[in-house]
């Protein structure tokens, strides 16, 4: 393995603990402001799925990008129950990393998320 490949393992490997980490959470604070997660309904995993196989199969770039803006306001709006002008004016840093803990989540469950099987 090359040192960037291992930068980027490492990077990754990291990130995953964040997000496990953030994964396990009920409430999230962005902004000062408290918000439960929720569990999603089957249509609105649906429709998140459908936006990341356009957003994955999307050739032209502007369009790709619009998709993946899309499908990170909708995930907040569903697990979050955050409104369009909250998510705006919200910090990416902090709103990505909870935006994917809960889909991380939603996908792998909570017992997955003990310490014992994340390191």
């Amino acid at each position: 393995m090359s040192e960037t490949e291992g930068y980027f393992k490492k990077l990754t490997d990291e990130s995953v603990k964040r997000i496990s980490s953030e994964a396990n959470k009920d409430q999230y604070n962005i902004s000062g402001r408290t918000y439960q997660r929720r569990k999603i309904t089957v249509r609105e995993f649906n429709r998140l799925e459908k936006l990341r196989a356009q957003f994955a199969a999307e050739k032209d770039r502007e369009k790709a990008a619009e998709l993946l803006a899309t499908l990170y306001l909708e995930a907040a709006m569903m697990y979050l129950g955050m409104t369009e002008e909250e998510y705006y004016g919200a910090p990416w840093e902090e709103t990505k990393l909870i935006i994917d803990a809960c889909n991380f989540r939603t996908l792998y469950g909570a017992p997955f998320l003990s310490k014992n099987c994340i390191g």
